[in-house]
């Protein structure tokens, strides 16, 4: 008969690695990007900014920054999301977007 417990560890290794997935996934940004507004949500928070509240954005050490008219910030936000995803998103939508466009890279 041959031990069982190999395949008991790595079936909670594997309810693990999912939790930890979940976790992860609810802990990072969602943004939502349109004409009228910016939507920003992490966890059970969400923050939401009138386009007409917004002067710029940037996206600085992996942060997300919204500008106001008097160079004020009005959130930063960690974000892993792709910088160049981004920048598209933003300006499409009619945002000024603070540096250059970013890289393919990061």
């Amino acid at each position: 008969m041959t031990p069982r417990w190999p395949s008991c560890v790595a079936a909670v290794g594997a309810a693990a690695g999912l939790l930890l997935g979940v976790i992860e996934i609810h802990k990072s940004l969602s943004v939502t990007v349109s004409a009228e507004r910016v939507v920003l949500a992490s966890q059970d928070e969400q923050w939401e900014f009138a386009s007409n509240e917004i002067d710029k954005v940037l996206l600085a050490s992996k942060q997300l920054i919204l500008i106001d008219h008097n160079g004020q910030e009005l959130t930063r936000q960690a974000c892993d999301l792709k910088p160049r995803r981004l920048y598209s998103a933003f300006v499409q939508h009619g945002y000024s977007w603070a540096e250059g466009a970013p890289d393919n890279t990061a």
